[in-house]
């Protein structure tokens, strides 16, 4: 009997081009989605080339539909790979779906099949770049731990902090915030699965040409012509990490996040767009422990002046905050910006 792998999000983009190579390593496959139809195609495909493939139907965010994957999944062999790829974009859903989906649907999947992963195997959850996107302090780093004591206390914490943000960028600051999350969560997770001898980590992928990254077009250009191959990544280069960390041969690999991505460089001031507008002259250096006060007082006065600053410029500004708290990094006095925004200091 073959060993059995588990990819959700597998009838699309990297799950389905993972599943080829995981497929070919000798794994039975179950392939995850909301809806099995969707996922047909992809079956269809992979037991045309002689593999064994399945669909199964799963709502991740739904705590009990997870659990009966994992028992189904145990029923047709060991469980030695599960590969969590899915998601949801910000096109997709409200901030609190997103949440959900991304968050909350990776607790319940690493939940789900603790108790049925084979010893050897391993278990990796999907991030996104979009966690590194937004400045760290404004994650809500110590909610995270009520992801795993109280699920609704922890829901209503994360969006009490997303719903600061002006409302057009509430979604796209609730993806970063849950894919930050599931950095934070695989991480930890790893001494629970390590205890039986599970490895969990992490992928962090960047921009690639898949279902969701079209969504996702417009906001990808500007970072792929900050990258340097000057393009998104195609699924089957991403799959080649998925498949290779499966390896037992990799067997210390625990608990660390993979970035996958297109070697972006850092944002300069003078090339920001769409961001802009923004001053592109150099003013002073600001002591780093200044700088840190400047930028959170800069983020709260947009929090309180939102209808003063529309989505783009909003997320520009995260950026720049981001990196204004890098060592060595001039920038413009942050009332400069309000300024150029409209936005006043009563």
């Amino acid at each position: 009997m073959k060993p059995v792998c588990v990819i959700t999000g597998g009838g699309s983009g990297m799950g389905r081009a993972t599943a080829k190579l995981v497929c070919e390593a000798g794994y039975h496959v179950i392939l995850v989605g909301r809806t099995a139809a969707k996922l047909e195609s992809a079956v269809a495909e992979l037991t045309e080339a002689g593999h064994e493939a399945e669909a199964f139907a799963c709502d991740l965010s739904d705590r009990a539909s997870c659990e009966k994957l994992a028992r189904h999944a145990v029923e047709r062999g060991q469980v030695k790979a599960l590969l969590h790829i899915a998601g949801m974009s910000p096109h997709m859903g409200s901030p609190e779906a997103i949440l959900r989906a991304n968050a909350l649907g990776t607790v319940n999947i690493n939940d789900a099949f603790y108790p049925v992963m084979a010893p050897g195997g391993c278990v990796i959850d999907t991030s996104s770049m979009s966690a590194y996107l937004a400045p760290s302090f404004i994650m809500p780093k110590r909610v995270y731990p009520l992801a795993r004591t109280d699920r609704e206390k922890f829901l209503k914490k994360m969006m009490a902090r997303i719903n600061l943000m002006p409302k057009s960028a509430r979604t796209g600051v609730a993806y970063s915030i849950s894919k930050h999350f599931v950095i934070w969560f695989a991480k930890t997770d790893a001494a629970r699965f390590g205890a039986k001898g599970v490895r969990c980590l992490s992928v962090t992928p960047g921009n690639f040409d898949t279902p969701m990254g079209q969504l996702e077009s417009a906001e990808a250009q500007t970072f792929t012509a900050h990258s340097a191959l000057k393009r998104n990544g195609r699924p089957e280069e991403i799959a080649a990490l998925y498949a290779l960390l499966l390896d037992e041969r990799l067997g210390h690999r625990h608990g660390r996040r993979c970035h996958c991505q297109w070697d972006q460089r850092p944002f300069p001031l003078t090339d920001i767009s769409p961001f802009s507008p923004f001053s592109t002259k150099p003013a002073f250096l600001l002591p780093r422990e200044s700088r840190f006060c400047h930028f959170q007082l800069l983020l709260r006065l947009i929090c309180l002046n939102a209808d003063a600053v529309d989505g783009d410029r909003f997320r520009g500004l995260l950026v720049l905050i981001h990196g204004g708290l890098s060592d060595g990094v001039h920038h413009v006095h942050p009332l400069v910006h309000l300024a150029q925004h409209g936005i006043g200091v009563v």
